[in-house]
């Protein structure tokens, strides 16, 4: 399937767009509101249960996520970097129920994947560095920085240098990450669409039903424009992608709003729903009993690609468990990184050769790009 993801970035004037953050006001309790029906928790609860009712059994069905990239140029178009395979997911097709998954972008200065592959150790005779410089190249005889690393606001998403990119996708429907689940259709978004949370920018998207997504095929899931990370003169600004399981989404606040009725406050709904998602949002219900897998080759130090099943609330990140190379038909299928080899310590020293200086050569570039950094 074909996805369409616009030229917008590059059409911008700025080379760097600030996220849009939005602001609210405090919600105030519930004892300052005169139209607050004492109650209200059990209203909206009862709505969240007909949706728990509705779920059907995910039990037989496997989500599989893994990470993608081509060596090159450090931005570039229609760059496909997550793909996905559903098995058994026709349970999936159930209209008005989507299954859902926060993706994030943040950036980075280090890479836990190399880091714990090859931190401190030598490939092909070279010195690994002990950590990935943000913005500096490596002596590759003794693993160290050449210049110290700049980081550039790696943990500060509101900062006005974000990496400017587009997200987009023909597998997903967009909903707002603010807290409500509106579905806003569209399968594009921005840095400045993100909402701000702790070190990274949020979207929140789930699953088109009846697609190729849905039934069994491994797919580009998301592509990606990427602003030249060269434009402003000062070097890349690293950025990392990650994907956090929401599993089915809880009724939006508009149909819980629809369900009760205009005639309570807003803001005393608002306060009673956002209660109540949270709760939605701690328990294992909301899976259905799928299990979401990762591949990748960095889950330990051994280097060989695992698909371990998800556990925790955690976001994955890209540059946490590596990624594939989809120039290879085992890229593609997440399963390796060409193929003869599912091991990313033997994969390296078969392909790499000559070091004349770090990571301005096939070495720097190659780890790079298969570090899950773009």
């Amino acid at each position: 399937m074909t996805h369409n993801v616009s030229r917008r970035t590059l059409a911008k004037g700025a080379a760097w767009a600030a996220p849009a953050v939005v602001a609210t006001a405090a919600i105030p309790a519930y004892a300052a509101s005169m139209s607050c029906p004492d109650d209200i928790d059990i209203q909206v609860d009862a709505v969240f249960q007909v949706r728990l009712a509705s779920l059907p059994s995910l039990r037989n069905t496997t989500f599989r996520f893994w990470f993608t990239n081509n060596a090159g140029t450090n931005g570039a178009l229609h760059t496909s970097n997550l793909r996905m395979q559903v098995t058994n997911g026709g349970s999936l097709n159930v209209s008005g129920l989507p299954f859902g998954f926060e993706f994030a972008q943040r950036n980075v200065a280090t890479s836990p994947a190399i880091n714990k592959l090859f931190g401190g150790g030598t490939i092909r005779r070279a010195r690994m560095p002990a950590e990935w410089p943000a913005n500096a190249k490596w002596n590759t005889r003794t693993g160290v920085a050449d210049a110290s690393p700049a980081a550039i606001n790696v943990d500060n998403p509101n900062a006005p240098k974000q990496r400017d990119v587009s997200h987009g996708s023909s597998f997903i429907n967009v909903y707002s990450a603010d807290g409500r689940y509106n579905n806003l259709g569209a399968g594009e978004f921005g840095e400045e669409t993100g909402v701000a949370e702790g070190n990274h920018l949020k979207w929140l998207f789930s699953v088109k039903p009846n697609t190729g997504a849905t039934k069994g095929s491994a797919v580009d899931f998301i592509n990606s424009h990427w602003r030249d990370a060269t434009v402003l003169g000062s070097g890349a600004i690293y950025t990392a992608i990650g994907i956090r399981p929401v599993g089915f989404l809880p009724p939006s606040f508009d149909e819980v709003r629809a369900s009760i009725g205009s005639s309570v406050d807003e803001a005393c709904l608002l306060e009673a729903y956002t209660k109540r998602a949270v709760i939605w949002n701690n328990s294992n219900e909301r899976f259905a009993g799928a299990t979401i897998q990762f591949s990748g080759w960095s889950h330990d130090t051994s280097g060989d690609t695992k698909a371990v099943t998800y556990s925790g609330s955690d976001y994955v990140y890209s540059n946490e468990i590596g990624a594939f190379q989809r120039t290879t038909p085992a890229g593609n299928a997440g399963t390796g990184f060409n193929g003869s080899t599912s091991n990313a310590i033997t994969f390296f020293n078969n392909q790499l050769v000559g070091l004349p200086r770090g990571q301005n050569t096939q070495l720097g570039y190659q780890l790079m790009y298969a570090d899950g950094i773009w």
